[in-house]
């Protein structure tokens, strides 16, 4: 299976978007406003879990942490997309590049992306 230069170029143009997206979002959680418990104990027991209680950390900041992550891991996929890319320059070159090839050259971004589904990443 060869890979064209057309699709990795839409590929990379949808991830971009994605991004933007996750930068969108991640920016809302981190300035999202200071939120007020309630006077019930439900309320406060909500309040701790977003955003902390005791040294732990809560869903605001959980949340803030991955979307960060997913947007550096997009990033270097990008990255990736734009060297290999310029890297296969030409249509001849671009023609031996089989999915499997692909693959090796994405690895470390690949790699980067799968962490984020970790409770550790």
């Amino acid at each position: 299976l060869v890979v064209s230069t057309e699709a990795i170029k839409t590929f990379r143009s949808n991830l971009a978007e994605l991004q933007a997206i996750l930068v969108k979002t991640q920016s809302n959680v981190e300035n999202m406003a200071p939120i007020k418990p309630g006077y019930f104990g439900l309320g406060g027991s909500m309040y701790r879990a977003i955003t902390g209680d005791k040294g732990a950390p809560g869903l605001q900041k959980s949340t803030g942490d991955f979307l960060h992550n997913a947007v550096n891991a997009f990033e270097k996929l990008m990255t990736d997309i734009d060297a290999m890319v310029k890297q296969y320059d030409s249509v001849e070159e671009m023609s031996t590049l089989t999915a499997e090839k692909l693959n090796k050259e994405f690895d470390d971004a690949f790699k980067a992306m799968g962490a984020l589904s970790s409770p550790t990443a």
